[in-house]
């Protein structure tokens, strides 16, 4: 989705909670979208809906893969519709993920928070945010630091093949260290297709 802007509610708040924000700021539902039997693992299932406006999409997005549900918004008058949202829904920020970190007391709630924190990293480079994945790379857990990696597969920051790459190189974990090897893989390939597209594109 070209352009799309993430905003990951601070819980709880789940599909029917957006079904009834929706419904009072006066959406139009669109399609809703599920995995067919045979498609990739990991494919979202989607909730899709049209703004009053009908410049702007709002997309309620439930990824399996990285097990956080969020919202994404597209189109023309999406800035205007990320205010309207955050004027009426408590979604997280880099402050609150930093907060979330530091109130994580176990694995199991600081992979939680990794997961999100993916999300969030989505968009332009933010040293805050960035600063986090360091954090949990780091994790003494070594499934923290795999969940971390998975997370890391998934974003296109420049900043992430070295920090990978210091994981492949350095961790004590055989697994993770392996683990590092596919994901670096993974976010060397996507940028050489990214800079072939870019390079093909300003040739036409």
């Amino acid at each position: 989705m070209t352009d799309l802007v993430r905003l990951v509610p601070r819980m709880p708040f789940g599909r029917d909670e957006m079904k009834q924000l929706a419904e009072r700021l006066g959406w139009t539902l669109h399609a809703v979208q599920e995995g067919e039997p045979d498609a990739p693992e990991g494919v979202p299932f989607e909730m899709i809906w049209i703004s009053v406006d009908q410049k702007s999409a709002i997309h309620w997005i439930e990824d399996h893969l990285l097990q956080v549900n969020y919202i994404g918004i597209t189109g023309p008058s999406r800035a205007h519709t990320e205010v309207l949202l955050r004027d009426v829904l408590d979604v997280h920020s880099p402050n609150s993920m930093t907060d979330l970190f530091d109130s994580a007391r176990d694995a199991d709630s600081l992979m939680n928070s990794v997961r999100m924190l993916s999300i969030q990293c989505q968009g332009d480079y933010d040293p805050q945010l960035f600063a986090l994945l360091r954090w949990a790379v780091n994790d003494p857990s070594p499934i923290v630091r795999r969940v971390t990696l998975l997370a890391a597969s998934t974003i296109s920051w420049a900043e992430i093949d070295p920090l990978v790459q210091y994981v492949r190189d350095h961790d004590l974990d055989e697994t993770v260290r392996a683990e590092a090897a596919q994901v670096l893989d993974i976010i060397r390939s996507r940028a050489t297709r990214a800079a072939t597209s870019e390079k093909t594109g300003g040739e036409e």
